[in-house]
């Protein structure tokens, strides 16, 4: 299967991230935490050295990978040129999958509903073996978009992120 090599990513903040799966930098675990020493202007040498990279990478990874919303634009161009490149919004795709859930679940409630109105007229063992069968399909997409949940968690590498949207989309909605 054919995986893109870069990935530009609108976290929940609305900043832009670009995740490259051949830059050491990017795909490393505190990947989050390097950013941020840099943009302290902690010296590159320096941090080089502590996560064990070469400066040559940490150079790169910072003119590349590292870049201001506005910019995104001129971004979008710029790698489109070169490379195949996947442009997620955590938000958006986290939201299209909980929305997926839901209505899910509803299908499920839904024959479970009329599972109940079908025990009023004797069911036939045909009947029974159906209602295993739409259940076991249901449960079989559910079980899909969870796991497509997961390997976006995965893929991502930014759990803080996908936390803070999980949080966010278990809130109560104001109905104001």
């Amino acid at each position: 299967m054919f995986r893109p090599e870069i990935y530009i990513v609108r976290n929940f903040n609305g900043e832009v991230v670009i995740i490259s799966r051949d830059c050491p930098v990017c795909v490393h675990p505190e990947r989050i935490e390097i950013d941020r020493k840099v943009m302290l202007a902690q010296s590159i040498r320096e941090l080089a050295e502590e996560y064990g990279f070469r400066l040559d990478d940490l150079v790169e990874h910072f003119s590349q990978h590292v870049i201001k919303a506005e910019k995104i634009r001129l971004l979008q161009y710029r790698y489109l040129e070169r490379r195949f490149v996947r442009y997620i919004d955590l938000q958006e795709e986290l939201l299209k999958l909980v929305d997926r859930l839901n209505l899910l679940f509803g299908r499920l409630e839904k024959f479970d509903e009329q599972s109940i109105d079908v025990s009023r007229s004797k069911p036939t063992a045909r009947d029974y073996i159906a209602s295993i069968s739409e259940r076991r399909k249901i449960i079989g997409e559910i079980r899909e978009t969870l796991h497509v949940i997961n390997k976006l968690k995965n893929e991502v590498k930014n759990e803080k992120d996908l936390t803070e949207i999980l949080k966010k989309l278990g809130e109560p909605k104001n109905c104001s």
